[in-house]
């Protein structure tokens, strides 16, 4: 992560949860197979996160029928409220709401995390 992407994330709290999972039905998804960080907490000024622990997001992603909503996609996070966030195979940070969960509903807020993390600074999502 670049050293901006770090300040604004100075007051998330990082989980405690079981990150050294691997993957057998979202084994494409090279973000979410590298992921080290997963906890909640405000990010920047305007802005709040939850990734959900590693050892819960394939369980997640089956709950909310992502693979029935959503075209190579897959969910790693909230804002705390009904917005989902995710990523794409290509690798394109995206925003979807839960109860409109569709290809057409979904927003890319970013092509790297740590503009991701810039668009949730600043509430711009």
């Amino acid at each position: 992560m670049k050293k901006k992407t770090c300040e604004l994330m100075t007051n998330y709290v990082e989980s405690a949860g079981n990150n050294a999972v691997c993957f057998s039905r979202y084994a494409n998804f090279s973000f979410v197979q590298d992921m080290i960080i997963s906890g909640c907490g405000p990010i920047g000024a305007s802005g709040y996160l939850l990734i959900w622990d590693k050892d819960v997001l394939e369980r997640r992603n089956d709950d909310y029928m992502v693979h029935v909503f959503l075209e190579n996609a897959f969910l790693f996070g909230t804002d705390g409220g009904d917005i989902a966030f995710g990523i794409t195979k290509a690798g394109l940070f995206f925003e979807v709401p839960f109860m409109d969960m569709s290809n057409d509903a979904i927003r890319i807020i970013s092509d790297t995390f740590d503009g991701f993390i810039e668009k949730i600074a600043d509430g711009d999502y």
